[in-house]
């Protein structure tokens, strides 16, 4: 089970039909998260930041850096993060 964390903007609410609604979120930022979510495997972490997620959390929580990684729909590598300290 991996997850993913990006920050930006994302439309959030009940869409459907009166018989079959359901609470989604959708943007780029939620795509963003959902490959990074992917991405967990690959580099055997529980939980991947970007960047921009990084930058706010800083002085909150320690991270270190995993990678530089191509994610589908950008055209640059997005940077991952992960939480805590490699022991």
């Amino acid at each position: 089970m991996g997850g993913g964390v990006h920050t930006g903007s994302a439309i959030v609410g009940s869409i459907g039909t009166q018989s079959r609604r359901e609470f989604t979120a959708v943007g780029d930022a939620v795509t963003v998260a959902a490959r990074l979510e992917n991405l967990t495997r690959n580099y055997s972490e529980d939980l991947l930041l970007t960047g921009e997620t990084a930058r706010r959390l800083a002085d909150a929580v320690p991270l270190r850096a995993v990678a530089g990684a191509p994610v589908r729909g950008r055209s640059r590598p997005v940077h991952l993060f992960a939480p805590g300290c490699r022991v």
